[in-house]
């Protein structure tokens, strides 16, 4: 075989392992919540990184309650609303997110709407078992996961539940990858120019021997 046919071949696997590698990658997981004692369901959006999460690692949320839609904001998105993180007992799976109450080394995690603690704002927050979570009353309420109502003068709820251990909060259900077209476009020239190599080598006349 020539050099020029061999480089061919290597270019060809190159490409060919960049096409398959960049299909693999991790991609936007959403994660269903439901918290049902706390009539709060929603979703939270991560850039597909497993393992112990950071804030720049949760991408987009939204939150609706529906225990006072009288005097709060039935629902919040993350354009309209804040998130904090510390610590380290946010994790995710594939399709699990998991905060772990048990922890103690002060960790939480709070979505909050931008006019939350004021004018029917409300908030969202998992707490571990270091970190008291705001109620109504700012009272601590340990190893919690918390809905927060505040209205100044007016009707104020909260509630919370409480937790122990690394718990399931909210689920994905995944579907597999669809590769995007420069993917695709790179599979087919990797695959087409396997099979012209395949081709020429059949192509070529078998040498004479004695």
């Amino acid at each position: 075989m020539s050099i020029k046919a061999t480089s061919i071949r290597k270019l060809i696997g190159i490409i060919a392992c960049t096409a398959l590698f960049g299909a693999s990658q991790a991609t936007a997981t959403t994660y269903q919540v439901d918290i049902a004692p706390l009539h709060v369901t929603g979703s939270i959006t991560t850039d597909g990184h497993t393992g112990t999460l950071s804030a720049v690692d949760i991408t987009s949320w939204q939150f609706a309650q529906s225990a006072d839609t009288t005097h709060f904001l039935s629902s919040f998105g993350n354009a309209g609303s804040t998130l904090s993180l510390s610590g380290s007992a946010l994790s995710a799976t594939a399709t699990q997110l998991l905060f772990n109450f048990s922890s103690t080394g002060g960790s939480e995690l709070m979505f909050s709407s931008n006019n939350w603690p004021s004018n029917g704002g409300f908030a969202v927050q998992y707490c571990d078992g270091a970190t008291p979570c705001l109620n109504q009353n700012n009272a601590p309420s340990f190893s919690a996961i918390q809905l927060v109502l505040i209205a100044p003068g007016c009707c104020g709820t909260s509630g919370g539940i409480a937790e122990g251990g690394n718990t399931v909060i909210a689920t994905a259900t995944i579907t597999p990858g669809v590769p995007e077209s420069s993917t695709w476009a790179m599979l087919i020239l990797g695959f087409a120019g396997i099979g012209l190599m395949a081709y020429r080598r059949r192509s070529k006349p078998a040498l004479m021997t004695a």
